[in-house]
């Protein structure tokens, strides 16, 4: 087998193992709390989302919160953020991104049962002015999938680019042509990399 052939199939397998590495899932969702605040079969059906803490990242798609108590959901209907997680909210709302609250429908429900008219229908403002900035108070009842619906489809990820290989042959042509510029998401083949600390070429 020539050299050239063996690098081939050196590029062959190395393209096949960086793909297999590489990201697959369709959606990045932030979580402001540990999983086991969450009911067991968000994470079970929602298996096409990539999980990133919201204090740590800036690309997610949506936040997922596990509660939203009635004085915070003032805040933000006030638009006055008090604390941490409503921060974390209104930048949400504010890029155009939903926020899910799991599992206080019911908590609301239990405030208009028991407060009286008045209260009751200041209690409904403020969550109906929440809903209309963006957040979606989740029911446990229904399907965590209907979420991924509420994601613009712009937003949704690609998946990652497969970087290009450059091989030695392609390195030497570009050598030869005293003009070694290479694409951003580019790779060297071993050999290429050979050639490159032989002739002192700095990638």
């Amino acid at each position: 087998m020539k050299v050239s052939e063996i690098e081939n199939v050196i590029q062959f397998v190395t393209k096949k193992i960086y793909e297999s590495q590489i990201r697959t899932k369709k959606y990045i969702i932030a979580h402001n709390a540990p999983f086991k605040n969450y009911p067991c079969k968000m994470i079970y059906e929602l298996d096409d989302v990539e999980w990133v803490d919201a204090n740590q990242t800036t690309n997610a798609q949506g936040l997922i919160v596990d509660s939203l108590s009635l004085k915070q959901a003032v805040s933000i209907a006030n638009l006055m953020p008090q604390d941490q997680l409503c921060i974390q909210i209104l930048d949400f709302l504010f890029k155009g991104k939903p926020v899910w609250v799991v599992g206080d429908a019911g908590t609301y429900e239990k405030l208009l049962q028991k407060n009286k008219y008045r209260l009751r229908e200041k209690i409904q403002d403020i969550q109906k002015q929440c809903q209309g900035y963006g957040i979606v108070f989740f029911d446990k009842e229904q399907s965590f999938v209907d979420i991924l619906r509420d994601i613009p489809k712009e937003t949704k990820t690609k998946s990652m680019i497969v970087p290009s290989f450059i091989t030695e042959k392609k390195l030497i042509q570009l050598f030869e042509h005293g003009n070694i510029v290479l694409p951003v998401n580019s790779r060297l083949t071993p050999l290429a990399k050979d050639f490159a600390k032989e002739h002192d070429i700095e990638i």
